[in-house]
């Protein structure tokens, strides 16, 4: 049963994807060894996911929910303030300083699922990512960029692949080539110069 579950987050996003991975989770150790073949998987977002699940399952629940929680309160607590909105680097800075680099594979599956989020949350989340940036995120970055219309977003997320110096980048953005003209589109200029100056 637990394999069309899967499959359900993986194509999911906003409010559906966040309800596909809560039931995920609420299997527990029922899920485990369908999540372990899915580090596997073909497509990097759905492995990423599986191992967000997994971390999720075996010891990251704690920082996980606490830095969701963050997220969801700060524009509650600045709502009535002159500030309005939260500042992103603001916000980058708190969950750097709270939670160090434990909660990026989470918040980039979360960037990349989060359909309906604000400007705020969106450019907070990429610069947190950016400050802690790894090639295992790599390949998501690639794909929020390919498919983000917002140019800020995308040259932020194009700064967080940079600063990761991902020494398989050129192949990882072949991938995403592929990917996206399966779906009949292409990839932004910007995104195929990344592969230009990279050796």
């Amino acid at each position: 049963m637990m394999d069309p579950a899967f499959e359900e987050a993986v194509n999911s996003s906003g409010p559906g994807y966040e309800e596909a991975e809560r039931k995920l989770r609420d299997a527990g150790a029922g899920a485990v060894p369908m999540l372990r073949r899915n580090l596997h998987h073909s497509d990097p977002v759905a492995r990423l996911i599986a191992r967000v699940i997994l971390d999720w399952l075996e010891g990251s629940a704690q920082d996980y929910q606490a830095a969701l929680d963050y997220l969801d309160y700060v524009p509650q607590r600045l709502a009535h303030t002159p500030i309005g909105n939260p500042p992103p680097l603001g916000v980058a800075a708190y969950l750097t300083q709270h939670f160090g680099a434990r909660v990026v594979d989470l918040l980039a599956v979360r960037l990349i699922k989060g359909t309906d989020w604000p400007h705020w949350r969106v450019m907070a989340v990429l610069f947190y990512l950016r400050e802690h940036a790894r090639p295992s995120i790599t390949e998501v970055l690639l794909r929020f960029a390919a498919g983000t219309q917002n140019d800020e977003w995308r040259g932020a997320a194009i700064d967080a692949i940079r600063a990761a110096q991902d020494p398989d980048l050129r192949a990882k953005i072949e991938a995403e080539r592929v990917h996206q003209a399966a779906l009949g589109r292409g990839l932004h200029p910007t995104i195929v110069g990344l592969g230009m100056g990279h050796r």
